[in-house]
């Protein structure tokens, strides 16, 4: 499940949205975390996002079908409005993907940062 952490002095100072990932992930939560984004882009210049991830136990299809379909119609519009994208986790293979990712997806910057790190990683976001 992919949920909103509400932090509006965050997302008002610096454009930063805030995720935590538990468990596995679905299609309803993964619509409502794409549907916040491009929702949050619309009324500014462009958003960070630190996704804390303290345990993902897969991913259902209908939510991988959802993020191909999100890929073919909102991708272009994402990478325009995304500047940078914090990890926050334990998990290694994490800074594996999110290395891939960086390569992959031009203009967005992705970072990893461990649990213990939070505030550095929302200071680099701040940054960006």
């Amino acid at each position: 499940m992919i949920t909103h952490i509400e932090d509006r002095t965050l997302l008002n100072e610096a454009g930063i949205l805030t995720f935590e990932v538990d468990g596995k992930v679905d299609k309803v939560s993964f619509i409502n975390t794409m549907r916040k984004v491009l929702s949050e882009m619309e009324t500014s210049e462009g958003v960070s996002l630190c996704i804390r991830v303290s345990s993902i136990q897969g991913v259902t299809l209908d939510a991988l079908w959802e993020g191909l379909k999100f890929a073919l119609t909102s991708l272009q519009e994402f990478l325009s409005q995304v500047n940078r994208i914090a990890w926050v986790t334990d998990k290694q293979w994490l800074a594996v993907v999110a290395n891939v990712e960086d390569k992959l997806l031009p203009g967005i910057d992705e970072q990893v940062f461990p649990f213990e790190q939070e505030e550095d990683a929302i200071a680099w976001l701040k940054q960006g």
